[in-house]
């Protein structure tokens, strides 16, 4: 049985290109009370590595959640100029995505992922 997050956090706000994509599916959060709780219909996505040279940036996201919403997560990939993926692994309702993307892209100083405080890690937004 699938949880559905009950919780939403906001790391940051900076132009990165990866934060705008998952903005563009989640534009449409479902809200309900159910079960006791509220309950939201989204993604997540949590990053699982980030590698770098000279011009690109290459991120292993899992992207989880609302069979619909993770749909329309590889639709926004396709549709972005200057991203490349590939899905590397396939579930119900998970998927990992492999996505390279120009540095050009993200413009995000404070990028948690990048730059993280000093004992801390990001890895969902």
């Amino acid at each position: 049985m699938r949880n559905k997050p009950l919780v939403v956090f906001c790391l940051f706000k900076n132009n990165c290109i990866l934060r705008g994509i998952v903005e563009k599916c989640g534009q449409s959060y479902n809200f309900e009370y159910g079960n006791g709780g509220l309950q939201l219909n989204g993604i997540v996505v949590r990053v699982l590595r980030i590698n770098e040279n000279n011009s690109e940036r290459e991120t292993w996201l899992r992207v989880s959640g609302d069979k619909d919403k993770v749909k329309l997560f590889e639709q926004t990939l396709k549709r972005t100029d200057g991203v490349r993926y590939q899905l590397v692994y396939d579930a119900y309702y998970s998927k990992i995505y492999r996505v390279v993307y120009p540095k050009r892209l993200c413009d995000a100083s404070k990028c948690p992922y990048l730059n993280p405080p000093f004992g801390a890690m990001a890895k969902t937004f």
